[in-house]
């Protein structure tokens, strides 16, 4: 599975993703997930769109290296 790096502390799975808009009242942009999870960010929309469409600016990791990563075995 590959991750989308959204924040420094925020992957999220593409493939889950089912909504991303913005809302102009809140000046947020929301991801709706798969499962109804709904992350609101203060980022613009465009870099939110960038980051899960796999721009070169953001870098898509491998969810089996963040595990790693975590638990301290890599």
């Amino acid at each position: 599975m590959k991750l989308a790096k959204i924040k420094e502390d925020l992957y999220l799975n593409p493939h889950n993703v089912v909504f991303i808009e913005f809302d102009d009242e809140d000046n947020t942009t929301l991801i709706t997930m798969v499962n109804g999870a709904v992350f609101s960010l203060d980022l613009p929309i465009k870099k939110v769109l960038n980051a899960i469409c796999g721009n070169e600016e953001y870098v898509s990791i491998n969810a089996k290296d963040i595990y790693l990563k975590n638990n301290g075995l890599k």
